[in-house]
């Protein structure tokens, strides 16, 4: 039985509420494709530990993968608006390169402002949202994948992770450091990289729960890591 996070229990709610497709004025309703796309991401946030999905400020949706930002999702009411960090490179500008391909073979992505800004962001239409799913849907997998197949998982829950993250940014983006090696607290920019780390070590039976969850820097994370508990 998968566990569905907080993005999809929002987009089922919602979609009890929305006329649901027919042959009518609501066969073709920009929201039918907005609700279908956040429980992909959902989904995909459950199949791959290297995907997390949050919420942030300006409404929008963030897919961070690997503990860097990949890309914003913001709906408005006839497309989906998407941001990539130009300055990030790696993944992020593979995903810039996909969606600028796409864009020169449909007229229903646009390309919005200047391509050399900090961020890149185009207009997506609803028929063209199998660009972003597409995409995503080839991401690397973390190092397990089989969640719902073990009671004990080394790598955290997709919920977990959500509800980590968005305490850590609520909070100020402050890695806790590592206080027993002088690793002190700290504030991490929004382009640093962050790890999900057990409070109590996996290998000693801590659990992979939101209780026993911490967003740490690379650095603070390697040197914990380094050290016997």
């Amino acid at each position: 039985m998968p566990r569905y996070g907080s993005i999809h229990r929002i987009s089922d709610f919602v979609d009890r509420l929305v006329p649901k497709r027919g042959s009518g004025e609501y066969s073709n309703l920009f929201i039918h494709s907005a609700i279908k796309f956040l429980k992909f991401l959902d989904s995909i946030q459950e199949k791959n530990p290297s995907v997390t999905i949050i919420t942030h400020a300006g409404d929008a949706i963030w897919v961070i993968f690997q503990g860097r930002r990949l890309c914003f999702i913001l709906p408005t009411q006839k497309f989906f608006r998407v941001g990539v960090p130009s300055v990030d490179g790696g993944v992020a500008a593979e995903l810039a390169k996909f969606i600028t391909r796409q864009s020169n073979a449909t007229h229903n992505i646009e390309e919005m402002g200047n391509p050399r800004d900090e961020w890149r962001q185009w207009r997506i239409g609803a028929n063209q949202v199998e660009v972003l799913v597409n995409f995503i849907s080839q991401l690397p997998l973390g190092k397990a994948n089989s969640l719902a197949s073990v009671s004990h998982p080394r790598h955290f829950p997709g919920p977990v992770r959500q509800l980590a993250l968005e305490q850590f940014n609520r909070e100020g983006r402050k890695c806790p450091g590592v206080p027993n090696l002088g690793r002190k607290k700290h504030r991490l920019s929004e382009g640093d990289t962050i790890e999900f780390d057990h409070l109590l070590p996996h290998s000693h039976g801590g659990s992979s729960s939101e209780i026993n969850i911490q967003v740490l820097c690379v650095d603070c994370n390697r040197a914990k890591a380094a050290t016997t508990f």
